[in-house]
């Protein structure tokens, strides 16, 4: 997921951390919700409440389809359209 961020360059600081507490889950933290919603766009999140005390939230199950999504991303020339 760092990774996947960095190639974004998102304007603002970015957080990311595994969740073991309930299951395995991957959180990641945005300074500002623009680079928030271009990560949610590159893997189809959708809207979720299922952490507590945060203003925004959303989810995806890491699966072969989005490994795919964000392969083709990671695959994508810099720059091009699909940074955007």
């Amino acid at each position: 997921m760092s990774t996947l961020i960095h190639r974004l360059e998102p304007k603002g600081d970015f957080s990311v951390a595994v969740n073991r507490q309930q299951g395995y889950a991957i959180l990641c933290g945005f300074g500002f919700e623009e680079d928030a919603d271009r990560m949610a766009a590159i893997v189809r999140a959708k809207s979720s409440k299922r952490y507590g005390g945060w203003l925004g939230q959303r989810g995806v199950k890491l699966n072969g389809r989005t490994g795919k999504q964000i392969a083709t991303f990671l695959l994508a020339p810099a720059g091009s359209a699909s940074d955007r």
